[in-house]
């Protein structure tokens, strides 16, 4: 019933601080109604083992803009609350939190080999094609250059500790 009412709402132009609160009853409602299903639908026909995952972050993603992120990452955490709510205690079922990875891996990329993502956060963003080459080429040639001389670097300092220990052994 939330959900119609909130599309009903949006759809005929209605005011977004009403839609608000109907987005969040309906978001809300839905992570209950999983829970719902899990515990009486699947558990409840015999299941002894499920694995439910609740929503990633998406209020932290690129594409999100500034003016939404809290609301994004608010209604994501309704659902989340509902369906760990509803599934609390149930026997056989284990919550995997992608809520809590996402924000993690937002947090230190790195820790998930998610080295660089400028490119696809400025492709996120709308940046023109031409100038999100041009910024590419150029991070791409200052990090070829840095990782060539580091490699040069690295490879004259081994074999200069080859050649030390080389005349070590000969004694």
């Amino acid at each position: 019933v939330a959900l119609e009412t909130l599309q009903a709402t949006l759809a005929a132009g209605g005011d977004p601080t009403t839609a608000v609160p109907l987005a969040f009853t309906a978001v809300a409602t839905a992570g209950a109604e999983l829970a719902f299903y899990v515990t009486n639908m699947i558990v409840g026909n015999g299941a002894r083992h499920v694995v439910v995952v609740n929503l990633p972050d998406i209020g932290s993603s690129p594409s999100a803009t500034d003016g939404t992120r809290e609301l994004i990452t608010a209604l994501v955490t309704a659902f989340n609350t509902q369906l760990a709510n509803g599934v609390a205690g149930t026997r056989g079922v284990l919550l995997v939190d992608a809520f809590a990875a996402s924000q993690d891996q937002a947090a230190h990329p790195a820790r998930y080999g998610l080295r660089n993502v400028t490119p696809f956060a400025v492709g996120s963003a709308h940046v023109p094609r031409l100038r999100f080459f041009v910024l590419n080429l150029i991070g791409a040639i200052v990090w070829a250059i840095i990782f060539a001389s580091a490699g040069y670097l690295f490879g004259e300092a081994f074999k200069l500790s080859d050649d030390v220990l080389m005349q070590a052994v000969k004694g």
